[in-house]
């Protein structure tokens, strides 16, 4: 009973850790945007380019907003704490207690971060954006599915190699 409320706890935190950093990066990018509306004369420099058929044009350079570099710093963060969390709370509670259904019951962590993962895509990315969205959403699935199959075949192993062991 003890392995299953630390499985639960653990998957809370994971769950609230998440949930907490895709927000905080979400609603960073939106500040973003708004800042980048208000202030684009600001920060957007226009030169005029000449091209040797005589037809002009403009390059356009972009000045970085207050919130671009904490904005790029938290989106790398809500990459990979939770993949950090996911890992270590997948593993270390299947090696307290290696059995089949100990096995099963650390599948919980996958899982529930490639819901989070996919729900949080669905409910954030822009659906305006066409293929982008679509891609995206693979891309999404894909890699819960990855990082699901390597936490499933890595405590598979451990509980093969504690089955030899009681064999032998």
């Amino acid at each position: 009973m003890k392995i299953k409320n630390s499985i639960y706890l653990y998957t809370t935190i994971l769950i609230f850790t998440i949930l907490f950093l895709y927000t905080i990066t979400h609603f960073l990018g939106i500040f973003q945007k708004q800042y980048f509306a208000v202030h684009s004369e600001e920060l957007t420099t226009a030169v005029l380019i000449d091209s040797t058929d005589s037809s002009q044009g403009y390059n356009y350079f972009y000045k970085k907003t207050p919130f671009d570099y904490s904005y790029q710093i938290l989106t790398y963060i809500s990459l990979i704490i939770p993949l950090i969390l996911l890992f270590n709370f997948s593993i270390t509670e299947f090696r307290k207690k290696k059995d089949k259904e100990n096995y099963f019951h650390t599948l919980l962590f996958p899982t529930v971060y490639a819901l989070i993962n996919i729900l949080m895509f669905l409910l954030f990315a822009d659906k305006s954006t066409g293929w982008e969205y679509t891609y995206g959403l693979y891309i999404t699935i894909a890699w819960s599915i990855l990082i699901f199959i390597i936490l499933a075949v890595t405590n598979l192993v451990t509980l093969s190699e504690k089955q030899k062991e009681i064999k032998q």
